[in-house]
């Protein structure tokens, strides 16, 4: 039995430009990901700092938990800016392989002046 070779299909400048689109928008979303972590982050210290000068146990408590809420917080963005990362990747991979095989599925520029060249392979 013979093995069927399967072209791939045949892409155009369309799908480069899609992926780009989308490797960018993931790129700015890790970015929003990341600032939005830090503020957190940056909010539960002050809770933590607010925690230690409260004056009551009860009032150190809640802000406490405030603190602990905001770091779970901060994890759930970093998790995201990390998948974000990962997708803006994936498409600039997908954009490599889209890009070299558009070039290698571009005429040849002895093939695409119709044979008047003297470079034209014949």
């Amino acid at each position: 039995m013979g093995t069927v070779a399967v072209m791939p299909a045949p892409v155009t400048e369309v799908e480069l430009m899609l992926k780009r689109k989308n490797r960018l928008a993931e790129e700015r979303k890790a970015v929003d990901f990341r600032a939005i972590e830090q503020e957190k982050r940056d909010e539960a210290g002050r809770m933590r700092a607010a925690a230690a000068s409260a004056r009551s146990a009860q009032i150190a408590k809640m802000r406490e938990t405030d603190a602990r809420r905001l770091d779970a917080e901060a994890e759930r963005c970093a998790g995201e800016a990390a998948r974000a990362d990962e997708r803006a990747r994936r498409f600039a991979l997908d954009e490599e392989l889209i890009a070299v095989r558009l070039a290698h599925s571009a005429p040849s520029a002895a093939l695409a002046d119709g044979g008047d060249s003297e470079w034209t392979i014949v």
